[in-house]
């Protein structure tokens, strides 16, 4: 029933203050989506808004199995492979708004293994609220500073992804 609400609802989406800037400043970033939203949907929000062209893969519920629904790592799997062709990339940032996600990105570390890092941020920017996350996210970050300080996180996590390269 989900699934049909999606398809059929119109209702304009309202990107939040500050989401452009922190999509414009790491363009050069290679983006994708995982999403329990259909990609037609994803992609309608991202077109519409003139954010899209960064991202480079989204995989939505309809891209997968319902056994390999999120928190199944297997959607970021098939993400990664999307943008890169494999999935060897060193460190990865996935961002959400609920606790399914921080499982998420913990099950996907899992899947790609310890010369792998995933960074797991828990953004509340739909009524939830991270501080009572107990899946243990890298980085909280509370509703009123998300983007501010998501920014600052990227700033850091780039730094990061460069000294952690090596490693390959």
């Amino acid at each position: 029933m989900w699934a049909e609400h999606q398809e059929t609802n119109t209702t304009e989406v309202i990107l939040f203050d500050g989401i452009k800037d922190v999509i414009t400043e790491f363009a050069m970033l290679p983006h994708g989506i995982c999403s329990q939203n259909s990609q037609s949907n994803i992609r309608r929000v991202l077109d519409n808004s003139g954010i899209g062209k960064p991202f480079k893969s989204i995989v939505g519920y309809d891209d997968v199995s319902s056994g390999n629904q999120k928190p199944d790592a297997f959607g970021g799997i098939k993400c990664l492979e999307s943008i890169f062709g494999h999935t060897d990339s060193q460190c990865l940032m996935y961002i959400g708004d609920h606790e399914a996600d921080v499982k998420f990105a913990r099950n996907l570390q899992s899947a790609l293994g310890d010369n792998r890092k995933v960074i797991s941020v828990a953004a509340s920017y739909s009524r939830s609220e991270p501080e009572s996350c107990n899946a243990n996210p890298t980085i909280r970050h509370a509703q009123y500073r998300i983007f501010s300080k998501l920014l600052e996180s990227m700033r850091k996590f780039q730094s990061f992804c460069a000294l952690i390269a090596p490693l390959k």
